[in-house]
């Protein structure tokens, strides 16, 4: 429902993005003249959101599962295997345990993300901070339904990724709107929205268990 940003002076479009690779997904973008004007207008839709399938994916739920992939490691493989560890454990003397998590953690960078694309003679062009054109250029390409011969990025200083800008789902979404509109288009990401479509760091749970001798050696 786009009748309260109608309102808001320099709005011209929403566009919900439909993205054939799947990288983006449920985005709908506010176009408008200048960048206060589309994050006014973007604040002022009504949209109908489903939750889809991983609406109960939480931080919680997240541990549960690390919790019970802990309780039976032997079914999801090992990496290393020296000796018998269990039956060293088992006869042990004295036994030592330790657990250490780390939590979701976000990239953080200096600077949004944001990217223009434009249409130039056939060919799409990019304007970005990019950690991954291997990636992102077949991204864009098949984001866009072209070959990726027909995608140029164009590099930018990444303005502080710390591996965010191994992603490139902004440069999908600018890429989408701009063929949408039919025009150039630069998406800038609120701080708020660079951080809410971020890819953090994966929560990790490790579980350690060490054994010792009766002369406290490790066994």
């Amino acid at each position: 429902d786009v009748a309260e940003a109608r309102k808001i002076p320099g709005f011209l479009k929403a566009v919900a993005l439909e993205d054939p690779t799947g990288s983006v997904s449920g985005f709908v973008v506010c176009v408008a003249e200048t960048f206060d004007a589309a994050d006014r207008a973007a604040k002022a839709l009504r949209v109908a959101w489903e939750s889809g399938p991983n609406q109960a994916v939480d931080s919680s739920a997240l541990a549960q599962a690390a919790e019970a992939l802990a309780r039976k490691p032997e079914r999801w493989g090992n990496w290393v295997l020296d000796g018998d560890a269990e039956k060293a454990v088992a006869a042990a003397a004295r036994k030592l345990s330790a657990r250490y998590t780390t939590s979701l953690n976000l990239h953080g960078p200096l600077e949004p993300a944001n990217a223009i694309v434009e249409l130039i003679d056939g060919t799409w062009h990019a304007w970005t901070g990019n950690q991954n054109q291997i990636a992102g250029i077949p991204l864009m390409a098949g984001a866009l339904g072209v070959d990726a011969s027909k995608v140029v990025i164009h590099q930018s200083y990444v303005g502080g990724g710390f591996g965010k800008r191994l992603d490139s789902d902004f440069i999908v979404v600018a890429a989408l709107t701009a063929k949408a509109m039919g025009r150039p288009v630069k998406v800038i990401y609120t701080r708020e929205q660079d951080m809410q479509f971020d890819f953090p760091r994966s929560p990790s749970l490790q579980v350690m268990h060490g054994a010792l001798d009766g002369q406290g050696r490790l066994s």
